[in-house]
């Protein structure tokens, strides 16, 4: 048990680390005050519940890390708001969480959330209470869909991470706007197609869509995306004409197909088209 009314007494202390200590339970402070704790590392123990009102009184608190627990609830006290000011840096990847909610949690200065290597089936709610969000990891988790629309007060956002989960959805209803975002990852999943055509993103420069089960590759390139970078597509079942329907991408290596090979090496799959004189694309019929 860690009790948190013993850090209130070391005024100078800044960095709390517990790692590996096997806690299962936070005390809280009562009427003690631990207004001197930046960093708070509890990674790496037995904690399967917390209770985010314990830590209410951490108003300089940047980082607070609760990786590799058994976290199956954050929980709050009834109608309480906890406010955390200074909060930059959320770790709650794995754990055990099947859902969660940021409702209660004020935390307007966070940028940085990991959510990665849970157990979520559903998305995080209220993630709009977190404006200046940059990154956002909800990658190795049970997603089955996921609605841009919950990101499209995040104009901060800048990498979005949905590798490793079961999607085989990606719904963009409305045009969403995301003007700060860069990095999308949806590799590892069950998707057969994206549509991204409402996904208005001018910053977006790689795209991972490898490992699924699409048959075309997404039309990010009508828009005028110019920092587009790379659009990974290794992995997918697209056949020669999909990839022709793209040659100037893949010539100048923004879409990665699987095979790019000399003209002189021999086609495993046996079926190719020529891409340029001294390359050609080896591909699926």
């Amino acid at each position: 048990m860690l009790n948190l009314a013993l850090l209130a007494t070391l005024q100078h202390l800044e960095t709390a680390q517990f790692v590996g200590n096997n806690i299962t339970n936070i005390y809280p402070p009562q009427a003690a005050i631990v207004a001197n704790i930046v960093t708070l590392n509890l990674s790496y123990n037995k904690l399967h519940r917390i209770d985010m009102s314990v830590l209410r009184s951490m108003e300089l608190m940047k980082v607070l890390n609760l990786e590799h627990n058994q976290l199956s609830t954050i929980g709050y006290r009834p109608g309480e708001v906890v406010t955390l000011p200074s909060l930059i840096v959320l770790r709650l990847s794995s754990n055990k969480l099947e859902r969660v909610s940021f409702a209660q949690l004020n935390a307007t200065s966070l940028e940085y959330l990991s959510l990665s290597s849970n157990m979520l089936n559903s998305l995080p709610d209220r993630l709009d209470n977190f404006p200046n969000l940059e990154l956002l990891s909800l990658g190795n988790n049970q997603l089955e869909s996921f609605d841009f629309t919950i990101l499209q007060s995040l104009s901060n956002l800048q990498s979005l991470e949905l590798y490793n989960n079961s999607l085989q959805s990606v719904d963009v209803p409305k045009e969403i706007t995301l003007p700060s975002l860069q990095h999308l990852t949806l590799a590892n999943n069950k998707l057969e197609s994206v549509t991204l055509e409402r996904l208005i993103a001018p910053h977006l420069s790689f795209i991972d869509l490898s490992n699924n089960f699409l048959m075309a590759i997404p039309d990010v390139f009508e828009k005028d995306v110019t920092p587009l970078v790379s659009v990974n597509v290794v992995d997918n079942p697209l056949t020669c004409a999909t990839y022709e329907k793209h040659r100037k991408p893949i010539r100048f290596g923004v879409i990665i197909p699987k095979w790019i090979i000399q003209n002189l090496e021999i086609c495993s799959t046996g079926t190719y088209f020529t891409l340029t004189d001294t390359r050609r694309v080896c591909c699926m019929a």
